[in-house]
C-alpha cells in the first residue's frame, strides 16, 4: 500500500514536471515566432508535441509556423489536428479560420470556403472569417469565369483549327485539280505538237510526190536537149572562146531553146519550100519560052 502511494506520487510529479517542460517549449517557440525565426519556432513546437501530441496550442502554433514559411500543406495538417482535438469552439474556430487562409494561398478556394463555413459555425460573430468567406466566394467566381473564358478560348482555337484544316484541305484539293488540269493541258499540247509534226511530214511527203513528176519531166527535157543536133552559134562561139556556161538551166530556158530549135526548123522548111517554088517557076518559064 505504501509502495503504491510512492508510485502514484512519483507519476503525479513526473506528469506535472512534463507539463512544465511542454509549456516551456511552447514559450520558447512563441519567443522565436515573435522574432520571425519561424524555423526554430517550429523546432520548439515539435519538441512540445513530442512530449504531448494532443496539445492544441502546440499544434495550432506549429501550423502557424509552417504557414509563415509557405508550407501550406503542412500547416493545414496541423490545423486539422486542432479541429479534431479541440474542445472549445473558439479554439476550433481559429484553427478553421487559419486552415481556410492556407487553402486560399494554395489556390484551393472551394476547400477554403468550407473551412470558413466551419469556423463560422463555431464562432458566428467573427467578422474577419466572414470577410474571408466572401473573398473565397469571389475567388471561386473569378476562377469559374477564368475557366469559362479559357474554355471559350479553347473552343474558339479548336474551331479556328478546324476551319484552317478545312481551308487547307480545300486548297489542297484545288491544287490537285489545278495540277491535274495542267497535266491534261500539257498532254493535249504535246498531242497537238505531235499532230502538227505529223501533218508537216505528210505535207512534205506530198510535196515530194508532186515534185517527182516535174523532176522526171525535167530529166526528159534535158535528155531531149542533149540529143538536139545543132546548138545556137553564139553558144558555140562562147564555148570556143572558153567562156564559161551555166550547165544548170531552168525550165524557161529549156522552153526557149526548144522554141529556137522549132523556129530554126521552120526557117529551114521555108527555105526548102521557097527553093521548090523557084524550081517550079523556072520550069514554067522554060516551057513558055519553048
Amino acid at each position: 500500500m505504501r509502495y503504491c502511494i510512492i508510485i502514484i506520487s512519483f507519476l503525479m510529479f513526473y506528469s506535472c514536471n512534463e507539463n512544465y517542460v511542454v509549456k516551456d517549449h511552447i514559450i520558447n517557440g512563441n519567443t522565436d515566432y515573435r522574432k520571425r525565426d519561424f524555423e526554430n519556432a517550429i523546432t520548439d513546437y515539435k519538441k512540445a508535441l513530442f512530449l504531448d501530441g494532443s496539445d492544441t496550442i502546440a499544434n495550432h502554433n506549429i501550423g502557424n509556423g509552417f504557414y509563415r514559411i509557405k508550407e501550406f500543406e503542412e500547416a493545414i495538417h496541423y490545423y486539422k489536428m486542432v479541429d479534431s482535438l479541440g474542445i472549445y469552439s473558439k479554439t476550433k474556430a481559429e484553427a478553421k479560420h487559419n486552415e481556410g487562409n492556407a487553402y486560399i494561398k494554395s489556390q484551393k478556394f472551394e476547400d477554403a470556403l468550407e473551412a470558413y463555413k466551419e469556423a463560422l459555425r463555431n464562432n458566428p460573430n467573427d467578422q474577419e472569417t466572414q470577410y474571408n468567406l466572401n473573398v473565397a466566394l469571389e475567388k471561386i467566381k473569378q476562377k469559374e469565369e477564368k475557366e469559362k473564358r479559357q474554355q471559350q478560348k479553347e473552343q474558339q482555337q479548336k474551331k479556328q483549327q478546324q476551319n484552317q484544316q478545312k481551308q487547307n484541305q480545300q486548297q489542297k484539293q484545288k491544287q490537285q485539280e489545278k495540277n491535274k488540269q495542267s497535266s491534261e493541258n500539257q498532254k493535249q499540247q504535246q498531242q497537238q505538237q505531235k499532230n502538227q509534226s505529223q501533218n508537216k511530214k505528210e505535207e512534205q511527203k506530198d510535196k515530194e510526190s508532186q515534185s517527182k513528176p516535174q523532176s522526171d519531166q525535167k530529166k526528159k527535157e534535158e535528155q531531149s536537149k542533149d540529143q538536139t543536133p545543132s546548138q545556137p552559134q553564139n553558144s558555140t562561139q562562147k564555148q570556143e572562146r572558153g567562156e564559161k556556161t551555166d550547165l544548170s538551166i531552168s525550165k524557161e530556158q529549156v522552153e526557149a531553146i526548144l522554141r529556137a530549135l522549132e523556129n530554126e526548123e521552120k526557117a529551114i522548111q521555108r527555105k526548102m519550100l521557097n527553093k521548090d517554088k523557084r524550081k517550079q517557076n523556072a520550069t514554067k518559064k522554060m516551057e513558055k519560052d519553048w
